[in-house]
């Protein structure tokens, strides 16, 4: 029980617990509380933490994308799928398995569903485990089926940017998928620049690249080779020079670039502010993600990487940042003007307040000195002036109150 921690206890072993969990924290995305007054330290920690951990992760991925899709799918059908059925099978050559063929699921004896089930089992009857056994094979399928539709198997764009990877760059294949990359990427590229890369990617090919570009010099206790990120890798393939001290890729840094952009958009920008309260997903926030995702379904089918890059998208893209600049200047211009009216409308009402009071000071005087000397007049007009000042009084503090609720 954490009932009186104190803030940096309290984020800490929620940290921990979600490691020790096995859960990435760099994928939270957001963190709920009883108000918005409530817990900020908490939140502040966990924000800086979890910004912390995404910075160690930033480098490039993309090009990693296809291969691990390739190796996630026969992981899966292999099992309840025969061996036999995906040898020498992969990426998009894994979809002609036929799956709800029984011929092709192995037995019961043979699926894949752990030694603690199996342990479960056995004191079922042979009517319970048959219809258990049919269950997990439904499972089996559906999540198969699922990853099949998902995953980009068939995303020629995708498995052509593997190739980006510093080994085994010699192959004569690989050049082929780089005049590929370089042919499809809309709006980037001339002609003549498509043609040098194809040349640049020869010499590249050539070159004598050190080891320690791409390997880590130091290997761990257990062996395993471990890699630099693929942009430090990059970083110096693009500060080789000629022997004039010209540099060596002009279009190819252009390209890999490119790619290498590819995974990241303006997710970063965004990734700093994805912990926050709730008030910051308002009603235009809401309404940009459902106009986002209406247009992904109408232009690419509810597929992101399908959705055409024309020039007025892309036109569109580079202005955001401009207009959202624009928009909250405008928008922080109507605040201040705002605040300003309500400070002005709040100095207007202290002063009726402040001359009500004076108001019903001087009648009650007057009352008191009245009743006192025995003078009926002035009793008369002693009323008159409590009585309005005491109109005045409520209706000062209702317009108070009406702007005590504005500014909250």
């Amino acid at each position: 029980m954490l009932v009186h921690a104190t803030a940096d206890i309290v984020s800490r072993s929620i940290i921990d617990s979600l490691k020790s969990d096995g859960v990435d924290i760099t994928k939270m995305l957001m963190l709920e509380r009883d108000n918005p007054n409530v817990n900020k330290a908490i939140e502040d920690i966990l924000h800086k933490e979890v910004v912390a951990e995404r910075k160690k992760q930033e480098e490039p991925l993309v090009h990693l994308l296809y291969g691990e899709s390739c190796n996630l799918l026969p992981n899966i059908m292999l099992s309840f799928v025969k061996e036999e059925l995906l040898k020498d099978k992969e990426g998009s050559d894994l979809l002609s398995v036929s799956l709800e063929h029984q011929n092709s699921q192995e037995n019961n004896a043979n699926i894949d569903i752990g030694e603690t089930t199996r342990t479960y089992i056995k004191d079922l009857s042979a009517s319970e485990k048959a219809i258990f056994f049919q269950n997990i094979r439904q499972v089996y399928c559906t999540i198969t089926n699922e990853l099949t539709k998902s995953l980009p198997l068939k995303n020629d764009f995708l498995r052509h940017l593997q190739y980006l990877q510093p080994f085994p760059r010699q192959r004569e294949s690989f050049r082929t998928s780089i005049t590929y990359l370089s042919r499809h990427v809309p709006y980037l590229l001339t002609n003549e620049e498509v043609d040098r890369v194809g040349v640049g990617w020869c010499v590249y090919q050539m070159a004598d690249i050190p080891e320690e570009w791409f390997r880590k010099t130091t290997v761990s206790s257990d062996q395993i080779i471990e890699y630099l990120p693929i942009d430090k890798y990059w970083y110096r393939i693009f500060s080789t020079a000629t022997s004039i001290g010209t540099p060596q890729y002009v279009v190819l840094t252009k390209l890999v670039k490119y790619l290498l952009y590819l995974s990241h958009g303006n997710s970063d920008s965004r990734s700093d502010k994805t912990i926050n309260d709730r008030s910051s997903l308002n009603e235009a926030s809401i309404n940009g993600l459902r106009a986002t995702k209406a247009a992904v379904k109408f232009f690419g089918g509810g597929k992101v990487h399908a959705v055409p890059a024309t020039s007025t998208l892309i036109s569109k893209v580079k202005d955001a940042y401009s207009r959202y600049t624009k928009d909250n200047e405008q928008q922080q211009k109507l605040i201040k003007k705002e605040e300003t009216q309500l400070i002005n409308e709040q100095k207007t009402l202290q002063e009726e307040l402040t001359k009500a009071t004076n108001m019903l000071e001087e009648g009650t005087t007057r009352l008191a000195a009245a009743m006192k000397n025995k003078k009926f007049d002035d009793i008369g007009t002693a009323e008159v002036l409590v009585t309005a000042a005491n109109a005045k009084l409520i209706k000062n503090n209702e317009n108070l109150n009406r702007l005590r609720k504005k500014e909250n």
